[in-house]
């Protein structure tokens, strides 16, 4: 029954205006449709005698991970017309065993795809497969202060954990990792666990990934030693090519989760944002207009693939 959902998801949002639930979640109700069909079928049976509330409960998940409202402000936030403003209770029962769901079945980052023939570019033609760069994710503060000593990153003032993550050059999500502790440097973090590469492959990094497996960084200069021309004009191009992980990473950064301090625990906080990175991938996938964005990429043979 529940797969069988055909309907717009804006019908679940305040006033049911065109583009409503977008705003209310962060996906336009065409990418909602697409992971109900392919995740409605895992997720939990509504109450008995409410069967049309399954949808609804499911645009729910993706409402409370936008807002990430803090536990006094549920009720409020989380509203639709098919369930009015629901309990603490049904979020504790309906909404976060969803979402905990979600964050184990979702499966939309695929390795493979950065061996697509079209990922390449006139500036790397071959070997060059994707860019790297991590981003942190706000946690609330653990109450132990040894754990709290893990996570607590002073360049951001707080406790996070922080994200891994590779897009390919036509700006698709290939890869991410999660979670590692906010005070772990990211070069540890990569060596510790970063996906299998072809021989001769390699991502574009900055500088703190220098000596890193896999990874071409920018030159820098040594003590009373100054760039080449050539050199830096390696470094301005690498540059313009990381802007597009930057570019995505604001994509998924857009959603409170990321902006203000969580006062989730830890293993729902996850959930939230692999739900996030997966669901950025299949929006990025069916954006089309993500080819004519980066046109040059269509122009070079695919090697080494």
């Amino acid at each position: 029954m529940c797969a069988r959902f055909v309907g717009s998801f804006d019908i679940f949002a305040a006033g049911r205006a065109a583009g409503r639930c977008e705003r209310d979640t962060g996906f336009s109700d065409y990418i909602l449709g697409l992971l109900w069909t392919k995740y409605g079928e895992f997720m939990p049976n509504p109450p008995r005698g409410h069967p049309d509330k399954a949808q609804a409960y499911f645009y729910l998940c993706f409402k409370f991970i936008k807002h990430a409202p803090r536990p006094s402000h549920v009720t409020a936030t989380l509203w639709t017309p098919h369930t009015g403003f629901i309990s603490t209770d049904t979020y504790e029962s309906q909404i976060e065993p969803r979402i905990l769901i979600l964050g184990k079945l979702m499966d939309e980052v695929h390795w493979v795809d950065r061996l697509d023939q079209n990922n390449h570019t006139v500036d790397f033609p071959t070997h060059a497969t994707g860019i790297l760069d991590s981003f942190p994710c706000t946690i609330s503060t653990p109450s132990d202060w040894h754990t709290a000593s893990k996570f607590f990153q002073g360049k951001y003032g707080c406790c996070v954990f922080k994200i891994q993550i590779i897009i390919d050059f036509n700006g698709q999500i290939v890869w991410f990792s999660l979670p590692h502790l906010g005070t772990r440097p990211d070069p540890k973090m990569w060596e510790g666990l970063h996906p299998r590469f072809l021989r001769g492959e390699y991502v574009l990094a900055d500088g703190a990934y220098v000596s890193c497996s896999h990874c071409f960084v920018p030159y820098k200069a040594l003590p009373n030693q100054v760039l080449t021309r050539n050199q830096d004009h390696v470094n301005a191009v690498m540059q313009n090519y990381r802007a597009r992980v930057e570019h995505v990473i604001g994509l998924v950064e857009n959603f409170e989760l990321f902006r203000s301090k969580s006062r989730m625990g830890i293993e729902i906080t996850m959930s939230c944002a692999k739900v996030c990175i997966h669901a950025t991938a299949l929006h990025l996938r069916e954006q089309t207009k993500i080819v004519w964005r980066y046109p040059e990429t269509m122009l070079s043979d695919p090697q080494p693939h």
